[in-house]
């Protein structure tokens, strides 16, 4: 007598016994997961940009430090610019004396650039390339006045659709006795 009833049975009435999936279940249930696995592409995307963002500044902040580093090591008498690559630069106001617009590198005023043809051991540009980054790197010294000279740096490299990205960074340093 089972056999029979089951028989009778309509086709849905026997789906629903059989605890199958219908198709409209099925559908829903592979548009969720795609959904799913677009929303962890994009985030894993977005992670991996992020990454490659933070190691560009990272070797941004390292080739600053370098460049203050090394004009820590310079003699006082040679801490000034080698003016002979110094062309057309936005930072600079015109002179005389030539001034370093403190303003644009997060200074409050200009500063006479300190220059020397002969000299000077402070190269003002470079590039430098790490990894698949172009970095352009400007060393500025200018005189701080009281016997100090300020070095800033700013590095500047393209990202993404040509954004360009600053850092810069200042030391004073002192006078050497003598």
């Amino acid at each position: 007598m089972q056999q029979l009833t089951s028989l009778r049975a309509s086709p849905a009435e026997r789906g629903r016994a059989d605890g199958g999936f219908t198709l409209i279940e099925v559908t829903v249930a592979l548009m969720m997961a795609v959904v799913l696995l677009v929303s962890l592409t994009l985030a894993v995307g977005n992670a991996m940009q992020a990454v490659r963002q933070n190691r560009t500044l990272q070797q941004a902040t390292s080739l600053a430090i370098e460049r203050i580093e090394y004009t820590r090591s310079v003699p006082w008498a040679n801490l000034a610019n080698d003016t002979t690559v110094l062309g057309i630069d936005p930072l600079l106001l015109t002179g005389p004396p030539r001034q370093l617009d403190g303003t644009q590198v997060g200074g409050t005023s200009a500063e006479d650039l300190v220059e020397d043809t002969v000299d000077g051991w402070v190269d003002t540009y470079r590039t430098e390339g790490l990894d698949e980054t172009t970095f352009d790197v400007a060393t500025y010294i200018t005189d701080a006045g009281a016997g100090l000279r300020r070095v800033t740096v700013l590095v500047e490299w393209t990202i993404g659709n040509n954004d360009r990205r600053h850092f810069t960074s200042a030391l004073i340093a002192e006078v050497s006795a003598g």
